[in-house]
């Protein structure tokens, strides 16, 4: 029983690390969905109409972000008004920049194109890279049969006497 403790807390490690490159591959996602909408993207001169607070979170991370409604007119000249999807400062009566894709104009961005995903990506990419580290730092390989290397040593009080190292992989 004692013998499963290790290999239950290597795998949990390993579930961590597959967290983390989840979040980068979440932020990846982020990336290239931003990227293909700024490239499909049209630009519009718009007016902030009214601005709504979403409330996020709980406890501690209960929050609340000001999300703008905005009014503009595409290149078809068809008069949109729609709550932008990111938070944005901007007040009632401001002008701004909106970017729209042609083919869903209710999909709109506010004064950016595009949305960047390097945060997640490299986020999860440090966390599944410490989790590794320690993982393989803590010698959980051996739940896959690996040895990492043994070494037998003899001390003496001054120091090492003689060692021999297998790397038996």
């Amino acid at each position: 029983m004692a013998e499963e403790f290790p290999d239950f807390f290597g795998y949990m490690i390993l579930l961590f690390v597959l967290i983390g490159l989840s979040i980068a591959g979440g932020g990846v996602k982020q990336l290239v969905g931003g990227r293909a909408f700024a490239r499909r993207a049209r630009r519009a001169e718009g007016v902030v109409t009214d601005v709504r607070t979403r409330f996020t979170g709980s406890g501690r991370t209960f929050g609340a972000e000001q999300r703008p409604v905005v009014r503009f007119t595409t290149d078809e000249g068809r008069e949109i008004t729609v709550e932008a999807a990111e938070p944005s400062d901007a007040g009632v009566g401001s002008d701004v920049t909106v970017f729209y894709d042609p083919a869903k104009p209710t999909a709109v961005r506010v004064n950016a194109p595009a949305v960047s995903g390097f945060g997640p990506i490299l986020s999860g990419l440090a966390f599944a890279g410490i989790c590794a580290a320690i993982f393989v730092g803590s010698g959980f390989l051996s739940i896959f049969g690996v040895d990492a290397g043994s070494g037998d040593c003899t001390y003496a009080d001054q120091g090492s006497v003689g060692c021999s190292v297998s790397d038996d992989w």
